[in-house]
């Protein structure tokens, strides 16, 4: 019996020899050892720890940006209506002065006004006159069919006066103390100084002489940049034409 039993004896007791074998053998690869994987494990965990404090901060951030910034689009329309409210107002306000406000304003107002209504006339004259120059090549003086251009023209640019007439009225108000102090000037070369006489000498110099160099000069560019006489020999017939075309062409 005992000698049966001493091998098993002997098998167990070389167990912990081998075990201490294997703890004491050098680690050749990380993989399989604790330690590394114990690191391992350690580092996975940093870089995770490191992304999700990284989303955090990101997310934060988003948040106060978005609460803190309003949207482009947003803001935009934020300032078109705002500037919406606004013009609608003006227009509501520049709809209600009228040629008796602006005669109540001084002689300023009225000298404003006129200056104001050439600009617009002629300018809608030369508009008209350039348009139809440049499309037929030839002037409305000159031909029946570049004349009924004209009228069309000038028509079209008649309406678009009569929709902008609160526009004109407010501005011949807004200008009115410039004109003011422009009478203030021409007083200093009349007979005593006196305004009366210095308001008539404003409206000779700017009101018909402006108004006819204003004209004659548009017409001469127009000539320069087509090429095509106008014949102003016959200028009347167009002043006529453009009156004409105020009840709409025919």
């Amino acid at each position: 019996i005992s000698r049966s039993s001493s091998p098993r004896v002997k098998k167990r007791a070389k167990l912990p020899s081998t075990a201490a074998a294997a703890s004491s053998e050098p680690v050749s690869e990380g993989d399989g050892s604790p330690a590394a994987a114990a690191a391992a494990t350690a580092a996975a965990a940093a870089a995770a720890a490191a992304d999700v404090n990284a989303d955090a901060s990101s997310a934060g951030k988003g948040d106060g940006e978005h609460h803190q910034q309003p949207e482009p689009a947003m803001a935009a329309g934020a300032v078109m209506a705002a500037a919406t409210a606004r013009f609608k107002a003006w227009w509501a306000k520049a709809s209600k002065i009228d040629r008796s406000t602006v005669a109540a304003l001084g002689g300023a107002a009225l000298l404003s006004y006129g200056f104001v209504s050439n600009v617009f006339y002629i300018s809608s004259l030369l508009l008209a006159t350039y348009s139809t120059v440049n499309t037929l090549g030839v002037s409305p003086l000159a031909s029946k069919a570049a004349m009924q251009s004209f009228g069309a023209t000038y028509f079209g640019l008649w309406v678009i006066q009569n929709f902008l007439r609160p526009a004109r009225m407010a501005l011949s108000v807004a200008i009115s103390p410039q004109t003011d102090k422009l009478v203030e000037v021409f007083r200093r070369f009349v007979p005593g100084n006196k305004k009366p006489l210095a308001f008539g000498l404003t409206v000779v110099c700017v009101n018909i002489f402006g108004t006819f160099a204003y004209m004659f000069g548009g017409f001469f560019l127009i000539q320069a940049l087509t090429g095509v006489p106008l014949e102003l020999d016959s200028l009347k017939g167009l002043l006529t034409a453009a009156r004409a075309a105020r009840t709409g062409p025919a």
